[in-house]
């Protein structure tokens, strides 16, 4: 008989090892999952600049989004994988001033954090200066005298309420300082403790977005988030015209995006709400023009002079200089894109492009889709998202911060 042939008879005679049978029953076992009291739910704000980030959500090919770089962050802070609830996503260069997400933290991590902070705090560094004081003091007097008496000094537990507190003020510190020193387009401005109902986007009530346009060329330093006409005006009160239009509740299917494939097929992509939306606020607000910088004050005798007589000389009809606009959203619900191409739309009314009769005879007052493709290319313009910023995200009675209990860090 060959000698492989006998080895592998042999290897098959061989008994099964009993040690690893308790690996494969505790594999197979199924996990339990805490109790809700066992769980402690924290809002985070967070506000950063979006040009530098693919948007908002982890993507497999892009590794250098906003949610990456908090969750390692917290990865590190937690010392186990962390998921964390967005109230909505942005896209890749959309910036942010109230971006909130929600985590939970079990009664364990919850109390490690409160720790930190108790070991942390001026408060129990006194409390150890007077312990000490305290001792010295006994010490002396048990040398001069026989009898001595010793007085126990037992600090309060702290309530839940009070731990939850103190762990958000450690989240919130201990991130703001870490993500500033690896990543300056991030800052988490503050972290509350919340109930186990509250849901970042399911608890979400309306949203509001704010986008810069400038009609001439901007500052270096408001370049990036600010959309730039490169010397065109608006027409501020057309555009408004318009804006008030689409106020109110109407079907915005024709400012959501569609996804086209190479079959030609069009499909909307999958969202389960529908496109019925309430839009509560549009409104087009031209900023103050900064007073410009005093020339007279640098300049020579002879200059300051001509430079006033040439202010007295100049003729009502001079056009005034290019500024920069505002325009603020408010809805309950924002679909893909949709602010995005609202803003486009009203550009193009500010520019003349567009004219309000064309809009009440392609689109009428509901804004339905037309179905020439060439019509529906002319009203559907999206705007570059770096003009666009999210302001702030709105919460019912029991939302973010409401509590005034809860800290303001």
């Amino acid at each position: 008989m060959p000698f492989y042939v006998l080895m592998s008879k042999l290897k098959r005679k061989r008994p099964r090892n009993v040690e690893t049978l308790p690996s494969l029953v505790s594999i197979s076992a199924p996990i339990t999952r805490p109790s809700d009291d066992d769980v402690h739910r924290f809002a985070f704000i967070v506000a950063y600049d979006g040009t530098p980030f693919h948007g908002w959500q982890i993507q497999p090919k892009e590794p250098n989004t906003i949610q990456a770089v908090v969750e390692r962050r917290l990865q590190s802070l937690l010392r186990r994988p962390c998921n964390t609830i967005v109230n909505g996503r942005t896209d890749a260069g959309v910036h942010s001033n109230g971006t909130v997400f929600h985590l939970d933290l079990s009664d364990n991590e919850m109390r490690r954090l409160a720790t930190l902070r108790t070991k942390n705090s001026p408060s129990s560094s006194t409390s150890s200066l007077s312990s000490s004081s305290s001792s010295s003091s006994s010490s002396s007097s048990s040398t001069t005298t026989t009898t001595t008496t010793t007085t126990t000094t037992t600090t309060p537990t702290p309530t839940i309420t009070e731990l939850r507190t103190q762990a958000a003020n450690v989240l919130s510190t201990t991130l703001r300082r870490s993500i500033r020193v690896i990543q300056e387009d991030v800052q988490v401005l503050s972290v509350y403790p919340m109930s186990s109902k509250f849901h970042a986007r399911g608890s979400c009530v309306g949203k509001r977005y704010v986008y810069r346009i400038h009609e001439g060329f901007p500052m270096p330093l408001n370049g990036r988030a600010c959309w730039s006409l490169h010397g065109k005006r608006l027409d501020v009160g057309a555009m408004n015209e318009v804006a008030r239009m689409l106020e109110g509740v109407h079907d915005f299917s024709l400012f959501g995006r569609n996804l086209t494939y190479s079959s030609g097929q069009e499909q909307r992509r999958v969202d389960k709400r529908s496109p019925i939306r309430c839009l509560q606020r549009l409104q087009v607000i031209r900023m103050p023009i900064p007073d410009p910088v005093p020339i007279e004050s640098v300049a020579l005798v002879e200059d300051s002079q001509r430079i006033k007589s040439k202010k007295d000389s100049k003729s009502e009809s001079e056009t005034p200089p290019f500024g920069e606009l505002r325009i603020i959203a408010e809805a309950d619900f924002f679909l893909w894109n949709m602010c995005r191409r609202l803003v486009g739309l009203l550009v193009q009314v500010g520019l003349h492009s567009i004219e309000i009769s064309d809009i009440t005879k392609h689109l009428g007052t509901e804004f339905r889709t037309p179905t020439d493709n060439s019509i529906k290319a002319k009203f559907v313009v999206t705007a570059p998202a770096k003009g666009l910023c999210l302001d702030s995200v709105m919460y019912d009675g029991d939302g973010v911060g409401s509590d005034p209990s809860m800290p303001s860090s």
